[in-house]
């Protein structure tokens, strides 16, 4: 309890110092507002001068002419090509790029046997069906 008690005296000694130093609140709302100062002519001028400076630059780059630059020593886009290209060329490439017909085996057809079947379908008799 006398903690307390204290704690209470210490508040209300720090409430009556802070009273004292604070200004009065009617002396701070008779004080008139301090004037604005016009810019000064330091930043008009430079203000100025920097508009300038940017319309030149833009003038200046919509009027020049754009040649196109040949570069030789760097081949277009349309002529290079990868190094590692070649990997890309497997056999059978050429089986894969065109489009099979209905009918026709691609590719080479194997020779015909001596009865009359070609090596791929001998030991198949024609007449049974695939269950």
């Amino acid at each position: 309890m006398e903690d307390d008690q204290d704690l209470r005296a210490r508040f209300a000694s720090l409430r009556d110092g802070a009273d004292v130093r604070a200004p009065d609140l009617d002396a701070i709302l008779q004080r008139r507002p301090a004037a604005r100062r016009p810019p000064s002519r330091a930043l008009a001028f430079t203000s100025g001068v920097l508009c300038l400076m940017v319309t030149a630059g833009l003038l200046h780059r919509m009027n020049r002419v754009h040649a196109p630059v040949l570069d030789v020593a760097n081949p277009s886009i349309l002529s290079w090509r990868a190094p590692t290209d070649f990997l890309l060329e497997t056999p059978g490439r050429a089986l894969l790029s065109t489009v099979p017909k209905i009918g026709e085996m691609p590719g080479p057809v194997p020779a015909p046997s001596e009865h009359g079947q070609p090596i791929s379908m001998q030991g198949i008799d024609s007449s049974e069906t695939l269950s």
